[in-house]
């Protein structure tokens, strides 16, 4: 209260109750031994960070044990689980550890779990374990049991693995090799279970293999590659559910047509994603939705697929049409609002969308729309944006804007706010000032959220100790979730870039990650290592948490590290744990270090020759680890990073481990390529302080004519990565890579811009550089000519590219000074002749390539 009683505000103490939300979160509980039967030596662990339903905050977890029989006594096994119940004043573990020696030999054990959320709300999960009274590996199959999948999607099962542990027995085994047969135990499935991916840790089966409403029994087996009889196995149920009936009317969510023009309602494209027997049976009803709409002379056949509307047959006002499609026992509706006017304006039909949510990335970050238009007189027809919180969303030219012309459109979804619906509308307005509109919704999706990833022990040693990744309290509507772990890399003030993402390997199903080998920081940010997860929804958006841990490296020879590498390599190989492999190649690589990086620690202790005898056994092992690794976008930048490594130190590869890595970079880009995945922003990094590393190695330093050779490779791979780049890119949309020496824009557009002049620049792509650029004017149509192809058409597309590369490939070929005979005589190209413009080939290269859309070779420009 003031002195003044006009300048003084009062209030009351109100209390008021918040309820239960209407539609609870309840939690659906992830529980995951880490094999269903333990060997002899191993310990147990139970895992259930895979818990959903945490509405973002931590949840009590309470686990208990029944035996699984008369004969097996649990009480050693109970009160570790009432330990770790206690944690935190009752908040409980959702991971616990049971000792080899708390459990009994061939004793059999039921374990539940039971998970409750902020609101009270719980949920329970059970596993059954049996503990061996042999050694066995450890076998697992990731994800939830049962298993929930549809007939129209991809199954994919991936079983995680680890050697038997035999510190309590007498026996050893002869190596590490492993060998994995899958099985399916109904008998219900008759297809090929072998060779389904290029690990046989992994099932891969293809949409559409099981049937609906089944269930299947599959089983993994693990054993000994040369002593069979230590084995284990994993078994995990797969529930195919019976998918809805959908039903869709084609052309829009809204439409108008002229009272004095007759129209479809077309429903044909109403589907049944699991293709099962039977027909769809169709009823449409009208309801006026407006004082002057009148459905009364319309007259519904029954059971049709396509209802036709007469001209004059509706008077103007509006409409709701409603579709109910029937399948069996199943059904779906779907509704359009129809506005009538007067006249005969245009008729607008939108393709309908593929998709009920759009990622912000989905695409590259593009979304097309396609429409058609019919008209008696000609007509424009435009797009825009009703009442969107973005002004400029569809793309123009080499920007973007708030309308475009023509019938169809590409909206920029990178540019949109996730969670939010856009209504894009269509207008047609023909020659005589008539106009109608169609609308089509678009539902950006938002990401999981709320959530975080943990990492334990807080600090360690790398090639030494092993860490425990975990992803917690994650919150998404669109489930099942999958998970990425890596790590990210260090700002020099110790702080994480979050931009800077080098994953372990592909997705996975579990919300955890055991036993994972780290590289060791850099001593000027005290050591530290940046760790991360990305949870995908169903539907592919991700959202991601970060944390740290600190990792020093052991005082080690060279050949000490070899050995180490070697031997934990080759393990991880023969066993086919790709993932285990490419860590332990990186903290090789990371551990070797550079003499030129005063801020790395580096503590080996040998020979030039010892070094390079090191990065040529680790190219070797990486060789080996792409052989079991499935190409994924996330698969394929893990084994970029561990090459960068590899190539670090130019005056440690010899002229083998270039060429080689050199291969190993076009292999990995043609498989990419090949899988149709295209390339992420990490491995297009990658590709690029790669080939900065091979252009100060000898290998191009050579004064041989193979130099020239080798030149030829190098923009092979720019080839490569500029069209992986591009891939599934729409006109008007550039990627640029700008990494060491490598300075690169990839445009691609219609033929039909060559029609005028057009430039595509290095800045165009955010480069620097803001002289470099190709011009191209409106005769160079004429000039350029394809192999096997007779013309191009206008509506072709064509992919650009402009590079410059810091360091000049030929020079190694150029003697003497500028202008003089030794100069005149120096071998300019593979042949041998002398060639004029030697000082051009002193400076830095640029490249200038015209291509058809998704080729990685250029086409001859005549001259």
């Amino acid at each position: 209260q003031t002195s003044s009683s006009s300048a003084s505000l009062f209030t009351m103490n109100e209390t008021f109750v918040v309820d239960q939300p209407l539609v609870p979160t309840i939690p659906v509980v992830s529980l995951v031994a880490s094999s269903e039967f333990i060997g002899v030596c191993d310990d147990l662990i139970l895992n259930g960070a895979g818990t959903t339903g945490s509405g973002g905050r931590a949840m009590i977890y309470n686990y208990s044990v029944m035996p699984g029989n008369d004969m097996t006594k649990v009480a050693n096994v109970s009160e570790i689980l009432e330990i770790a119940n206690s944690h935190k004043n009752g908040i409980g573990k959702f991971r616990v550890d049971i000792p080899s020696d708390a459990m009994q030999k061939n004793g059999e054990m039921v374990f539940k779990l039971i998970a409750t959320n902020f609101l009270g709300y719980s949920g329970v999960a059970t596993v059954y374990v049996k503990k061996l009274h042999i050694p066995a590996p450890r076998i697992s199959i990731q994800g939830a049991n049962p298993y929930l999948t549809t007939r129209s999607s991809k199954l994919k099962l991936k079983a995680s693995a680890e050697m038997p542990i035999m510190t309590c027995v007498d026996s050893s085994v002869a190596n590490a090799k492993m060998s994995f047969i899958w099985y399916e135990d109904t008998g219900g499935f008759t297809g090929s279970l072998t060779d389904t991916s290029k690990n046989p840790r992994f099932l891969n089966l293809a949409a559409d293999s099981l049937e609906a409403s089944t269930s299947y029994q599959f089983r993994v087996v693990g054993f000994m590659t040369d002593t069979p009889n230590v084995n284990n196995s994993a078994t995990v149920e797969v529930q195919v559910s019976q998918q809805d009936v959908v039903a869709q009317i084609s052309g829009g969510s809204y439409q108008q047509f002229g009272r004095d023009t007759s129209f479809d309602l077309d429903a044909s494209d109403s589907y049944d994603p699991d293709d099962s027997a039977g027909s769809f049976s169709y009823f449409w009803t009208c309801e006026a939705t407006s004082s002057a709409a009148d459905c009364s002379a319309l007259t519904i056949p029954s059971d049709i697929s396509i209802l036709s509307v007469a001209s004059s047959t509706l008077s103007t006002g509006e409409y709701t049409f409603t579709l109910m499609v029937v399948k069996g026992s199943r059904n779906d509706t779907a509704e359009v609002d129809i506005e009538i006017v007067a006249g005969a304006p245009p008729v607008i039909s939108i393709t309908a969308l593929t998709q009920d949510k759009y990622n912000t990335d989905s695409d590259g970050g593009f979304l097309s729309l396609e429409s058609s238009v019919t008209s008696t007189l000609t007509y424009t027809a435009v797009w825009s944006a009703d009442g969107s919180d973005v002004s400029s969303l569809f793309v123009s030219g080499k920007g973007y804007a708030s309308t475009v012309t023509g019938i169809d459109a590409i909206v920029g979804l990178s540019l949109l706010t996730m969670g939010e619906t856009y209504t894009l509308v269509l207008t047609a307005t023909d020659s005589e000032g008539e106009s109608s509109y169609s609308t089509i919704s678009v539902e950006i999706n938002e990401p999981p959220e709320s959530g975080e990833v943990s990492v334990t022990p807080g600090s360690g040693y790398a090639l030494e100790t092993f860490f425990h990744f975990t992803a917690e309290y994650w919150v998404d509507d669109d489930l099942p979730f999958t998970y990425i772990f890596g790590t990210t890399g260090v700002n020099e003030d110790g702080s994480l870039d979050e931009d800077s993402l080098s994953p372990f390997g592909g997705e996975r199903d579990d919300a955890f990650y055991e036993d994972v080998t780290l590289s060791t920081g850099l001593n000027s940010t005290n050591y530290t290592v940046g760790c991360y997860v990305e949870v995908v929804d169903s539907y592919g958006a991700v959202g991601s948490a970060t944390t740290s841990v600190r990792v020093r490296s052991r005082p080690l020879s060279v050949g000490e590290l070899l050995n180490i590498s070697e031997t934990k390599a080759s393990e991880a190989i023969e066993s086919s744990d790709a993932d285990a492999a490419k860590q332990i190649l990186s903290a090789t690589t990371e551990g070797m270090g550079s003499t030129t990086d005063e801020t790395r620690r580096r503590t080996l202790l040998g020979s030039e020759s010892s070094a390079e005898a090191l990065r040529a056994s680790v190219l070797a092992n990486l060789w080996a680890t792409y052989e079991i690794t499935p190409i994924t976008v996330s698969d394929v930048a893990s084994l970029l990073s561990v090459l960068v490594g590899v190539v670090d130190t130019p005056s440690e590869v010899t002229y083998d481990v270039a060429s080689g890595a050199h291969f190993f970079l076009q292999t990995i880009l043609r498989a990419s390529l090949g899988a149709d995945i295209g390339i992420s922003t990490s491995s297009t990094t990658y590709v690029g302080e790669t080939l900065t590393y091979l252009l100060s190695t000898r290998w191009f330093n050579s004064s041989e004519t193979r130099a020239f050779v080798n030149g030829k490779n190098a923009t092979n791979v720019i080839d490569l990565v500029s069209a992986a780049q591009l891939y599934g890119a729409y006109d008007g949309v550039g990627y640029a890579l700008n990494t060491g020496d490598i300075d690169m824009f990839s445009y691609r557009t219609e033929a039909s811009t060559l029609l005028t002049d057009m430039t595509v620049s290095l800045s165009g792509g955010g480069s620097s550089n803001d002289k470099t650029a190709a011009y191209f004017n409106a005769n160079v149509s004429d000039l350029i000519t394809a192999s096997g192809e007779s013309s191009i058409m206008s509506t072709d597309l064509l992919d650009f590219k402009v590079v410059t590369l810091g360091s000049n490939i030929y020079a190694s070929a150029i003697t003497g000074s500028a202008g003089t005979p030794e100069a005149t005589a120096s071998r300019l190209d593979q042949t041998g002749d002398a060639l004029t413009g030697q000082i051009l080939f002193r400076s830095d290269l640029t490249l200038v390539e015209v291509s058809m859309q998704d080729s990685t070779e250029p086409m001859e420009i005549r001259s």
